[in-house]
């Protein structure tokens, strides 16, 4: 969409994007350094669920796994869990309430993905 940009920028997307659409930050590489998925005339009863920082920062000897903190809010929901990489994966946090926020351990790295899932199906992956 942008070509290479400067550390900090912006870019401003047409009216083609709806909802649902995900963009990648990606290095000289081809390796993604962040993901957003965009929200188009969004609900407040629409399920959301957030990583800060996203992507991990780095804090242990070897570099590449840290801590972040999972956010999510989803309401008129109960019995929320969040999984790990997959709909099957490993759960962070077992059953919860529909709003909350858990952290990780110093395990998380960039690219991790964390679904948001009710009892219900419903899913939300960031």
């Amino acid at each position: 969409m942008t070509g290479f940009l400067p550390n900090v920028s912006s870019a401003q997307t047409g009216n083609w994007v709806s909802d649902r659409t995900q963009f990648f930050l990606v290095d000289r590489q081809g390796k993604a350094k962040a993901q957003a998925t965009a929200c188009v005339n969004c609900t407040e009863q629409e399920a959301r669920i957030t990583a800060t920082p996203n992507p991990p920062t780095a804090c242990n000897s070897n570099g590449n796994l840290a801590k972040t903190e999972v956010q999510w809010n989803a309401p008129g929901q109960t019995n929320m869990s969040v999984r790990l990489n997959t709909l099957t994966g490993s759960d962070l946090t077992g059953p919860r309430s529909s709003a909350g926020s858990a952290v990780t351990g110093e395990w998380a790295n960039n690219g991790m993905i964390f679904i948001l899932r009710a009892l219900n199906g419903v899913e939300r992956v960031t």
